[in-house]
């Protein structure tokens, strides 16, 4: 006898990924309920926290744009716009786990100006009193940062993981932020060191997981896991060698 779900199905959607011994991604879409995967080949496998928020802050307009949706929805038609970011704008994620990075897929506009990214993160929590803020959450750098998006010294020309030393538990603080978002989640914000290139366009980003302990996969099974999709937003995904593909099926 065949499978039978709890409750009705609204989309079947399946994809396939190129594997190596370099890690591969893939994003685990809102309402996600089942992942399907099956490599024939044995693999590890390690399931990302989910990117709960995104937001881009505007600073001369003072206006904070949200783009959760739109680098989340694995739809190429869809994108964060980063056209002439400024130094003083920022881009805030938050996730529902620490990570170790973000793999970045970098739209059809892609910058040309010699730049780095300042990546910080959350390392105090925001207090309130009432409705007032009375101590604002401080951001402090990442160490031992790596952008793969890099081409010599310019960010954002290509697809690519932006990786970090993982912050300690404790030291990186969970919190919610006034003004772009009232659920407590683990932050990062970056800016650029020069303005970009307008178009510059992000279609999709991917949190990466806190470590490489990926677990151990068989050949040729197709195994079953459970979504909560509020805490999971996507793979990682590796072999040991050779070059096998893996196929995931999306259920909701």
């Amino acid at each position: 006898m065949g499978k039978v779900w709890d409750l009705p199905l609204t989309t079947i959607e399946g994809e396939s990924l190129a594997l190596s011994s370099t890690a591969a991604y893939a994003s685990v879409k809102k309402g996600t309920r089942e992942l399907l995967m099956y490599c024939s080949f044995a693999w590890r496998l390690a399931l990302s926290p989910a990117l709960r928020c995104v937001k881009y802050y505007d600073t001369s307009a003072d206006l904070y744009t949200d783009y959760t949706s739109s680098v989340t929805d694995k739809d190429s038609s869809t994108h964060m716009p980063l056209d002439a970011m400024a130094t003083g704008d920022y881009v805030y994620l938050g996730f529902a786990d620490r990570v170790l990075g973000i793999w970045i897929d970098v739209g059809t506009g892609v910058n040309a100006v010699e730049a780095s990214l300042d990546v910080e993160y959350s390392s105090t929590a925001q207090v309130k009193t009432g409705t007032s803020v009375t101590t604002a959450v401080a951001f402090t750098d990442v160490t031992g940062d790596s952008d793969g998006t890099k081409t010599s010294s310019t960010t954002l020309t290509k697809d690519g993981v932006f990786t970090w030393t993982l912050v300690a538990d404790g030291t990186w603080k969970k919190t919610a932020i006034d003004r772009i978002s009232t659920e407590e989640l683990y932050w990062i914000r970056f800016c650029p060191s020069a303005a970009l290139t307008n178009p510059t366009d992000i279609n999709e980003i991917i949190p990466v997981y806190k470590n490489t302990d990926y677990g151990y996969m068989q050949a040729s099974i197709e195994y079953s896991v459970p979504i909560n999709d509020e805490k999971i937003g996507g793979i990682v995904a590796l072999v040991a060698s050779t070059t096998p593909t893996l196929y995931i099926t999306q259920i909701k």
